[in-house]
């Protein structure tokens, strides 16, 4: 009995802390939700034009024509060059399953990963249209693109290889990440251009990772009024800084900061990386 009492006073002693910590907790995740629903982002063309422009491969899929799965959908893992519109163009074999599809119904869907991609958490698009075989001028000016992009690709120039370019773009759909999904017009996709630091991004973020993390933690916490103990910058575009930050209890979640202003190129990136950072060390 008496032990049973004394755990019983414990218990109605701890509660009212451990009430009020919780709910310090809630207020604090409430004013990071708040704070990451306002955060810049790109759109969600940008995104998907500047992760479409920054890889090389991704999964082809069609309507099969093979005798044993006639009509269903198949998938195929292939390369392709982007133009200027963000279009995908193919080098693809008569001796390929799907080539021998597209010809038959040139109806495909393309999905792209992200670089370095590890699965599902990660950002990946997809691009779905109609497949056509290039000639003359516009072949030569696709295989001079597809070459560019594939420096060894000595393989395009055989005989059972044409170029195919996927046009007339139903739409895109991208998956990102930080709970980032949506879809965007072919027109609007169309019409825009990737993110002009992409190219700056991971060199940036190893760099911020090995030399400065107690400034990322520092603008997380800052900025973002979330309680980090360690936060690692995952990428950076023209808009801000994707991290992923973890708390005392070991929970990781993802985390936006936004620029006090666009940021064009690989300099004003810095700029803008050091104006957070001053903010940070201002605030405390």
């Amino acid at each position: 009995m008496g032990n049973r009492g004394a755990s019983l006073t414990s218990t109605a002693a701890a509660s009212p802390a451990s009430t009020s910590t919780s709910s310090q907790e809630e207020d604090t995740l409430s004013d990071f939700h708040a704070h990451q629903s306002k955060a810049p982002r790109l759109s969600i063309a940008v995104q998907a034009r500047t992760l479409v422009a920054s890889s090389t491969w991704g999964v082809l899929s069609t309507i099969s024509s093979g005798p044993d799965s006639e009509g269903f959908p198949s998938g195929s893992v292939v390369e392709y060059a982007v133009d200027d519109r963000g279009l995908p163009h193919f080098a693809l074999s008569t001796l390929s399953p799907h080539t021998r599809d597209v010809q038959r119904d040139d109806r495909v869907s393309l999905i792209v990963p992200v670089q370095g991609s590890k699965g599902l958490p990660d950002a990946r698009a997809t691009l779905t249209g109609s497949m056509e075989c290039l000639a003359g001028g516009e072949a030569a000016a696709a295989e001079a693109l597809y070459r560019a992009r594939h420096p060894g690709s000595y393989w395009v120039g055989f005989g059972d290889f044409a170029m195919y370019r996927m046009a007339s773009l139903r739409g895109v759909r991208l998956v990102g990440g930080f709970a980032r999904a949506g879809r965007a017009g072919a027109e609007e996709y169309l019409a825009t251009a990737p993110d002009p630091v992409a190219a700056f991004s991971a060199p940036i973020a190893r760099h911020m990772n090995a030399d400065h993390g107690e400034a990322c933690v520092a603008m997380v916490r800052h900025c973002a009024r979330l309680p980090a103990r360690a936060a690692l910058l995952l990428a950076v575009d023209e808009l801000g800084m994707d991290l992923e930050a973890e708390l005392e209890s070991g929970e990781r979640l993802p985390v936006r900061l936004g620029f006090l202003a666009p940021a064009p190129d690989r300099k004003a990136v810095k700029d803008r990386i050091v104006e957070l950072t001053r903010a940070a060390s201002r605030g405390g």
